[in-house]
Parts: structure tokens; C-alpha cells; sequence
């Protein structure tokens, strides 16, 4: 009962922490300076989403996405898209608590270990909820990702706004971050840190520059 009464109170905190980010990631997109913008499309066009990847191997190689490590003791995060451009990319990680999916794509592809199940999912497939301890992969098109739990470790490949939300742990860590190719970590903090993904700005180029003769 008491499992089931976490899992209760978790998915209410995910469906009103949807609600609250979604109507603020416009914002959040255009105060990135250097980084990914979401772009309107003139009058009758339609912008064209970004191609989603096949695959993680397909997602890794890829030098159009953003290659970000996330690591936490405890708290949580949620990537976020719009219509125009939706979160794209795979996300993996491992994780105990809970994840929610927001309208996937029908081609998305979400893989379970056996520790985790699928706890919940709307009639409309807009909204699925998965629960446990093991790893989730999520590759293709959708439109949020949410997480609520602790001793996550994953990587995101791809396109999309995160906003990252760290509980102190006991050696008073909120969690850490890095793009591929740095080699300092960057708190999480407490108060709702958020940029864009890829992000030139954090990014460092694979290949030294040599500077002189």
C-alpha cells in the first residue's frame, strides 16, 4: 500500500510539474544565448522537425544533437520540446522512481529492464508512466520526459530544453553534469538550472586547435 501510495503521490507532482514547465519552455528557449532556439515558422509554412534517430549508436554519432551526462543521488529533471521542434534523440539511463513520457511519436521506442514496468498509460497513449529500479531507453520523438527518483546516471543525445531540479544528498551533492569532451563536472543545484541542449556555449570541440607554427 505504501508503494502504491509513492507511486500516487509521485504521478500527481509529474502531471502538475508538465503543466507548470510546458507553459514556460517558449521562455526558457529563447533566453539561451548561443544555444538551440526553437524558430516560428513564417505564415502558412511548417517548420520540419529535426530527424529523429533509429537508434542510440545512430543518436551518439550524430553532430547535429547535443551529447549530455546527468547523474543524481536524489532529484529530478524534465526534457522538454514543442510542436515545432520536439525533444529528439535517446535518452538512457539508469534510475530507481518514476519516468513519464508525454506524447510520444508512434515510431518512438522506449526499452525496459526487468526491473521496470510500465505503471500507467492514458487511452490515448498521450501519457505513459513507467516505475522501478533498472534502466529505461528512449529513442525517437516526443514532446517532455519527466523523472522523479534518485541514484539516476544517464545520457541524453539529441535535441531539447532541460531543466534539472537537485536534492542535497548526504555529502550535500545536488547531482552533476558535463558535456561530452569537458572535463569539469557542473552542479545540478536546487533552484531549477535549465539551457539548451546542444548548447555551443557549454560544448568544447572534440579536436585541439593548434594555435602558431
Amino acid at each position: 500500500m505504501k508503494m502504491r501510495s509513492n507511486r500516487t503521490v509521485l504521478f500527481g507532482m509529474a502531471t502538475l510539474g508538465t503543466a507548470a514547465l510546458l507553459l514556460t519552455s517558449a521562455r526558457i528557449a529563447g533566453a539561451q544565448g548561443g544555444g538551440f532556439r526553437v524558430a516560428t515558422p513564417p505564415s502558412g509554412k511548417t517548420a520540419a522537425p529535426p530527424v529523429a534517430p533509429t537508434s542510440e549508436a545512430e543518436a551518439k554519432a550524430s553532430t547535429l544533437y547535443g551529447h549530455l551526462n546527468i547523474m543524481t543521488n536524489v532529484g529530478s529533471f524534465k526534457l522538454l520540446g514543442s510542436d515545432a521542434v520536439p525533444v529528439t534523440g535517446a535518452l538512457t539511463m539508469s534510475f530507481s522512481g518514476t519516468v513519464l513520457i508525454s506524447d510520444p511519436d508512434p515510431k518512438t521506442k522506449v526499452t525496459l529492464s526487468s526491473g521496470v514496468r510500465k505503471d500507467y498509460e492514458t487511452k490515448d497513449k498521450t501519457k505513459q508512466v513507467y516505475f522501478g529500479t533498472g534502466t529505461i531507453s528512449c529513442v525517437g520523438r516526443v514532446r517532455a520526459i519527466q523523472f522523479f527518483g534518485r541514484d539516476m546516471k544517464g545520457r541524453f543525445d539529441g535535441i531539447a530544453i532541460i531543466r534539472l531540479y537537485g536534492e542535497f544528498d548526504k555529502k550535500l551533492d545536488t547531482g552533476f553534469y558535463w558535456f561530452d569532451g569537458q572535463t569539469d563536472r557542473m552542479p545540478w543545484g536546487t533552484g531549477g538550472n535549465n539551457f539548451a541542449i546542444p548548447n555551443p556555449s557549454m560544448e568544447r570541440p572534440k579536436v585541439r586547435v593548434k594555435i602558431g607554427g
